[in-house]
């Protein structure tokens, strides 16, 4: 494959998602486009879809043919910052963007997805928007996002896709038409306070009981309300999910589970009056760090054996089992 004019991202794409889907409609796999392009940097080792350094910038845009911010464009960084202001990109985690947790080119958590946008697709590919935490299901087709197979269970994988499956609408592990997959609806909920975090996102400010503030203090606030400890999730909507509120960081939940927490964030927006809830203080104290206690000596305690909460337990085998990709 040479350098040259190819064809730039989709409306809204990854840039991961257009590396891959341009290899394989020149019949070759993404692993080998990428090698050409990067010969010494292995980019499918790390998350390159939330922000790409500038040498890499430039190469890719110079294979393809294309402007640098055309490159930078398909990355997270821009989101990041809007969200956040300052951002550092080697932050193992950024608040309000779905972490897909790597390890070399495997991946514990799977690729969000619409099945009907993908099927919906000429060339399917996957959305910048579907990286954002609070976006759980699709605004169009009224659907819950999907992060894995139908079939088997395996996370969506798009990257590792290869030539012989022709799109990126396929299961890497088993082969199973991912646009097949069975639709769920969205819960209203869910949906109406991810449509609350857009229009905020888009116009830059949300209004906090009486006063209007920015959308990066307005995101901060909201994310200090999704600590498990304040936004709870009852033992129906527990059960719906299989039990699996695994006490997680919110980014690295999946759709199923990140819109359970988002059913709740709807109620407690609407209880939002005046100041800041005791949870926002509360956790701008935790970051400040506590005061150093005075020095005792130390007087060896009787261990006492109690048994172990079913919650604990589950939540035990669910991160083993998150963390061997078994999930």
């Amino acid at each position: 494959m040479s350098s040259g004019q190819k064809p730039g991202p989709l409306d809204r794409e990854l840039l991961t998602s257009w590396l891959a889907r341009v290899a394989i409609h020149d019949g070759c796999d993404p692993l080998v486009l990428t090698s050409a392009i990067w010969p010494k940097w292995r980019v499918w080792t790390v998350d390159a879809d939330r922000s790409l350094a500038d040498e890499h910038v430039r190469r890719v845009a110079s294979w393809f043919g294309l402007p640098p911010e055309k490159v930078t464009s398909a990355t997270l960084m821009g989101i990041g910052q809007r969200l956040h202001g300052s951002l550092k990109p080697n932050l193992p985690l950024w608040p309000w963007i779905v972490s897909l947790g790597n390890r070399n080119r495997l991946r514990r958590a799977g690729m969000p997805f619409c099945p009907e946008c993908l099927a919906s697709d000429t060339q399917p590919y996957y959305r910048l928007d579907w990286r954002l935490a609070w976006i759980v299901g699709c605004e169009l087709h009224g659907a819950r996002l999907v992060d894995r197979c139908e079939r088997c269970g395996a996370v969506a994988e798009p990257h590792r896709s290869v030539a012989a499956t022709g799109d990126l609408a396929h299961c890497v592990a088993c082969g199973f038409d991912l646009r097949c997959t069975q639709r769920s609806p969205v819960d209203i909920q869910a949906l109406g306070f991810q449509l609350l975090a857009t229009r905020v996102f888009n116009s830059g400010a949300g209004d906090w009981g009486n006063a209007s503030i920015s959308a990066s203090e307005w995101f901060r606030r909201m994310r200090s309300l999704a600590i498990k400890d304040l936004c709870k999730v009852d033992k129906r909507g527990a059960a719906a999910l299989g039990n699996r509120q695994i006490g997680l960081w919110f980014e690295l939940q999946g759709p199923i589970e990140r819109e359970a927490r988002m059913r709740v964030l709807s109620r407690l927006v609407s209880e939002v009056d005046g100041p800041p809830p005791r949870a926002v203080g509360y956790a701008a104290v935790r970051c400040q760090g506590k005061r150093p206690r005075a020095a005792t000596k130390s007087v060896p305690k009787k261990i006492k054996m109690v048994p172990i909460a079913k919650a604990r337990v589950q939540e035990d085998w669910a991160r083993w089992l998150r963390r061997n990709r078994l999930w």
